[in-house]
């Protein structure tokens, strides 16, 4: 079965539309019908447009949070231990990374640790 058997054409649905339009308002002259036509049609376009809209909503995955870096400072706060153990201790968890001379903390990669400390792992 080809598409146009299932679904007819612009022009066949724009004449449908013209003759019942033709049909439920026997006294409008032709313009003011083409009119009508015009701004049902531009209706149907943001009505499908809404819908879309919202189908994309529903579907589309939520954001994902941005990956935040940490300092050594932030890092220690967040996890609630000095400077110094986290310091000394970040190469052991891989909790951290160089950038330049700088260690850096993964907020992803902290979370992971603080969750498998509180798993007993």
């Amino acid at each position: 079965m080809s598409s146009s058997a299932l679904a007819p054409g612009p022009e066949v649905r724009i004449a449908e539309l013209l003759s019942e339009l033709e049909a439920l308002l026997p006294g409008i002259s032709p313009p003011n019908l083409l009119d009508l036509r015009d701004g049902l049609v531009r209706l149907e376009g943001a009505v499908l447009r809404l819908l879309l809209a919202a189908v994309v909503t529903v579907v589309t995955p939520p954001a994902k949070e941005p990956d935040f870096v940490m300092t050594l400072e932030e890092a220690a706060a967040y996890l609630k231990r000095s400077k110094s153990w986290v310091y000394h201790g970040w190469r052991n968890q891989c909790l951290g990374f160089r950038d330049g001379g700088r260690v850096r903390f993964r907020k992803r990669d902290l979370d992971r640790y603080v969750n498998a400390q509180r798993r007993g792992l």
